[in-house]
């Protein structure tokens, strides 16, 4: 996952449960913890946001 924000910082989480093919809820869940641990981090709005990988 964290690849594929590199690669692309404005993914969304239907994108990439449909590329790890596994639900949304999931996604949501793996992008949560990996916020918590301070490896990625969403700059800006919703809607014009981006994720930043932290280290």
């Amino acid at each position: 996952m964290l690849a594929v924000m590199l690669q692309e910082p404005r993914v969304t989480s239907q994108e990439l449960a449909a590329m790890f093919s596994v639900s949304v809820r999931t996604v949501k869940r793996d992008i949560a913890s990996l916020t918590a641990a301070g490896r990625i981090a969403y700059i800006g709005t919703a809607k014009t946001g981006h994720w930043q990988v932290l280290g």
